[in-house]
């Protein structure tokens, strides 16, 4: 078990987990300048490039739910690189392809897939190897998505208009190889110690925790399952630990994954095209694009520092980030000209910022580090669910439409939903608190 933990070699996993999620989320970003170019080449619809993107997305999310079983067999580094290097090998096919149906084969069956294991093979290992600073070390790595947009838009666009969208692939998915190296970082650790996190959560226990209790307070003996279909759903139950979702608060997280996601997803794929149909240059719409990235760096580096030093709570800045994504969403269609869309997307960008690493952050509180592969493969394969509804609902509206405010309008919502699942989860606890006073009086 690793011990030293906050020191040593826990900066190179941080460096490890902020370069996978730069290149992913610079590749992603690239793919979405990319869009109006792919539908021209292709001769096909937005909806249809769109999905292929957010397919690879969804993909990304799906397959966190075979890291449980595959870190049985083999160790985080093995996982980690050989998923690299086939996230970059799908890329490099995919400038290969002739239409939309086999580019959408390449990055969703080789580069969603295997970029999901690697990013949740990260998360897991930031748990690991961070307990005093995670917050903060969690912003850190995840602040590689909001540089890895700040650079690759602009550059995407320049190399699309001088190589061409064969070329400009290529050339990515020659950068997205370094993803090998990055699992090189990725030295095993063990997952055993408890997190001394400042959120309120308890730690969940397992079916199999909570059954060992019940048999030591009764003096009765633990029984076998009965039949063998009870016995498989018990394995199986105890191999994803399903029984998670029988916790509220970890339902309200699952919510919130699904609401980053979605709103990530629309804002990655379709800011660059949707500020091209408001009238902006490819140029313009590249510094949109950066002022959104901006945001997403300020709030990801800037909410470490205060819950790490408790001087903002976890609650009240999940609260606060809600609201700015919700804004700047269901503003927008009010929003013209450059300087008005660089100041939503940058409110956007805080919101985000904050809230994509802190809720990994209560959702390690929540469940503890040896169940973390499981939890944040169940919150992915939420999202990844929810990321197709979001690609192809864009898109299709857009081409109804003409317009993408509508879409806008709708993804605006969600965040509205989070802020009610959380407000029915603070009820829901203080209900739960004042039952407990009663009982001890």
């Amino acid at each position: 078990m690793y011990t030293d933990r906050d020191a040593g070699w826990s900066w190179f996993i941080l460096l490890g987990a902020h370069l996978a999620f730069f290149l992913w989320e610079g590749l992603c970003k690239g793919l979405g300048v990319m869009i109006p170019t792919l539908t021209e080449q292709f001769d096909t619809e937005t909806w249809k490039v769109g999905l292929s993107v957010g397919l690879m997305l969804a993909a990304r999310g799906l397959s966190g739910l075979l890291l449980g079983p595959l870190e049985r067999r083999w160790n985080h580094r093995h996982i980690a690189t050989v998923s690299g290097l086939a996230a970059s090998f799908g890329v490099l096919l995919a400038c290969m392809t002739n239409n939309v149906v086999q580019f959408g084969v390449c990055l969703v069956l080789l580069t969603g897939t295997a970029t999901g294991l690697l990013l949740n093979t990260a998360v897991v290992l930031l748990g690991v190897y961070f307990d005093r600073l995670y917050a903060m070390a969690n912003g850190i790595a995840c602040a590689g998505a909001s540089v890895g947009i700040l650079v690759s838009a602009p550059a995407t666009q320049f190399i699309l208009d001088v190589y061409g969208w064969r070329g400009c692939l290529l050339l990515l998915g020659g950068v997205c190889l370094h993803l090998g190296v990055v699992g090189a970082l990725f030295r095993p650790g063990s997952s055993s110690t408890a997190p001394t996190d400042p959120c309120q959560y308890k730690l969940v226990e397992s079916d199999e925790e909570r059954s060992t209790q019940s048999a030591l307070t009764s003096g009765e003996s633990k029984e076998s399952c009965t039949t063998v279909s009870s016995h498989l759903v018990s394995k199986i139950i105890a191999a994803t630990d399903a029984d998670l979702f029988c916790n509220f608060s970890f339902v309200v997280l699952i919510i919130c994954f699904c609401n980053i996601c979605v709103v990530i997803i629309v804002w990655v794929v379709f800011t660059v095209p949707h500020v091209l149909v408001k009238g902006l240059t490819p140029y313009q719409a590249s510094l949109v694009a950066g002022a959104g990235a901006v945001g997403i760096l300020t709030g990801q580096l800037g909410h470490g520092l205060l819950v790490d030093k408790e001087i903002l709570g976890a609650r009240p800045m999940l609260y606060i980030s809600h609201v700015l994504m919700a804004a700047a969403f269901l503003l927008d269609p009010l929003l013209h000209g450059l300087w008005p869309l660089v100041a939503g997307n940058f409110a956007f960008g805080v919101g985000f910022g904050i809230t994509f690493p802190l809720s990994f952050t209560m959702l390690r509180a929540l469940v503890g580090p040896a169940r973390m592969s499981n939890a944040v493969g169940w919150a992915e394969a939420a999202g990844g669910i929810m990321r197709i509804a979001a690609t192809f609902l864009t898109g299709w509206l857009y081409d109804t439409t003409g317009s993408y405010d509508t879409s806008y309008l709708v993804i605006g919502s969600l965040p509205v939903v989070v802020i009610a699942a959380l407000l029915l989860e603070d009820v829901n606890n203080m209900i739960c608190a004042r039952k407990r006073m009663d009982g001890s009086e």
